[in-house]
């Protein structure tokens, strides 16, 4: 019942995670504080699922030290060799055997030392494939940060909505302020329904064949979106992120959507 530290470094210390299987190997290494995945561009590569991983890699607990030789817990030829880089330019190296007989743990062992049981999920957590951290929309939206969304067709605005500074009495936080001449109070709940939820749901991670007719040359709709993230202490906003999105022509259950110069298939 007692749990056992095994490795706990910090995640910031970690600069490269090299994993290495019989079948594969993958190698992260992190320059100012952003991960790469060697023959992947960057932009290919989830940050947060990196990051995630580096976090269970950091802290290794343990329920078992086992008194056994390493050929008895396959530790002789491990499974899968990991090799954590960390900013003092040391590196550690976990290895990862056999599956217990006993326990649902396999055998580890960290820079060849003690060998202690360790937990199936942080082994699961290592062996993800590299499409696992392709795998992640390019645009995170949220909501609540969003303050001014611009649609325009034709080169004309034909939708303009910004959060208001202050409530009015009405308690409308949004306001229309194109294409009419005034300047109307909208429908929170619209606005929340018709542009917030879409927008924070908006997944964009396939991208678009380049044989496709995307449409995109001439797009049917351009949609700037301004967002700020929010203080939990005094309510102000951060520094403004300004995300375009061209719409192009729609086939079947796909829409093809243009992000950051590059084409995509979205829902």
């Amino acid at each position: 019942t007692e749990t056992i530290t095994v490795y706990d470094v910090t995640e910031e210390d970690i600069t490269g995670i090299l994993i290495e299987t019989a079948d594969r190997t993958l190698n992260f290494t992190k320059h100012a504080d952003v991960w790469n995945l060697e023959g992947y561009d960057q932009n290919d590569i989830s940050q947060t699922k990196v990051k995630s991983l580096a976090s269970s890699i950091s802290s290794i607990t343990s329920s078992t030290k086992v008194e056994d030789s390493i050929e008895n817990c396959g530790l002789d030829t491990p499974q899968i060799t990991v090799k954590v880089t960390l900013l003092s330019g040391n590196t550690d190296v976990i290895k990862i055997g056999d599956l217990s007989p006993v326990l649902d743990q396999y055998f580890c062992t960290v820079n060849d030392g003690e060998i202690y049981t360790m937990y199936s999920f942080k082994v699961d957590d290592i062996l993800k494939e590299a499409s696992y951290y392709t795998d992640f929309s390019r645009l995170e939206l949220v909501g609540e940060e969003i303050y001014d969304i611009k649609v325009e067709r034709g080169g004309k605005t034909t939708m303009h909505l910004t959060q208001k500074q202050q409530a009015d009495d009405y308690m409308s936080s949004w306001q229309i302020t194109e294409p009419f001449k005034n300047t109307y109070s909208a429908i929170d709940e619209m606005v929340t329904q018709e542009f917030l939820d879409p927008l924070s749901g908006l997944s964009v991670n396939i991208l678009a064949a380049n044989d496709a007719d995307t449409g995109l040359g001439n797009p049917k709709a351009v949609v700037t979106i301004l967002s700020a993230p929010i203080s939990e202490e005094d309510g102000s906003r951060g520094e403004t992120v300004t995300t375009v999105l061209k719409i192009g022509n729609t086939k079947a259950d796909v829409t093809y959507v243009e992000y950051n110069g590059a084409a995509y298939e979205v829902d």
